[in-house]
C-alpha cells in the first residue's frame, strides 16, 4: 500500500534492496520463522554497558529499562552485588532469555496474524517482556 515513490525514495535513503531491509518483517513472518527454534542467549559481554536511571536503579543497557531487566540499586545492593547478577544472568529478562528457548515464547506470545513490522533482533525484546510479564503474574497468583 505504499506508494511507489515513496518505497524508491526509502530504498535509496536507506541505501537497501527492499523494504523488509528497511523496516522489518511482519510479526506473522516472524512467528513461523522462530516458532521452532531451540536458541538461547547470554545477554553477558565482556563489555557490558549499564544504564542507570535518577533513583540509582541499574539495567543492563540491552533494551528499554523494565522491572523485568533490573539488577538492582546502587545505593541499596551495591556495585559487587549488581555486577554478580549481571554475570550470573539473574534479572527475570536475562534468565528468561539464558532458559527458555526463543521459539517456546513465540508459540506462547507471538500473534500468528499480526502485521506489524519488525527486524527479528527488535521482535525478540517485546516477546521476552510477555513472557516476563506472565511469569510475574503465575507468580503473584500462586
Amino acid at each position: 500500500k505504499i506508494p511507489k515513490e515513496l518505497v524508491d525514495y526509502s530504498l535509496q535513503h536507506w541505501e537497501e534492496d527492499s523494504l523488509t531491509e528497511v523496516f522489518g518483517e511482519t510479526e506473522q513472518a516472524l512467528v513461523a520463522a522462530l516458532s521452532e527454534s531451540a536458541e538461547v542467549e547470554s545477554y553477558v559481554t565482556d563489555r557490558p554497558v549499564f544504564f542507570i536511571d535518577k533513583d540509582l536503579n541499574v539495567y543492563p543497557n540491552i533494551t528499554t529499562p523494565s522491572p523485568f531487566w533490573l539488577l538492582g540499586n546502587l545505593k541499596t545492593d551495591g556495585a559487587q552485588a549488581i555486577l554478580s547478577r549481571y554475570l550470573n544472568s539473574e534479572s527475570p529478562a536475562q534468565r528468561a532469555r539464558l532458559t527458555v528457548p526463543i521459539g517456546e515464547m513465540v508459540r506462547q506470545y507471538g500473534d500468528p496474524k499480526s502485521q506489524r513490522l519488525f527486524s527479528e533482533s527488535d521482535y525478540i525484546d517485546p516477546i521476552v517482556k510477555r513472557f516476563c510479564i506472565a511469569k510475574a503474574a503465575e507468580e503473584t497468583t500462586a
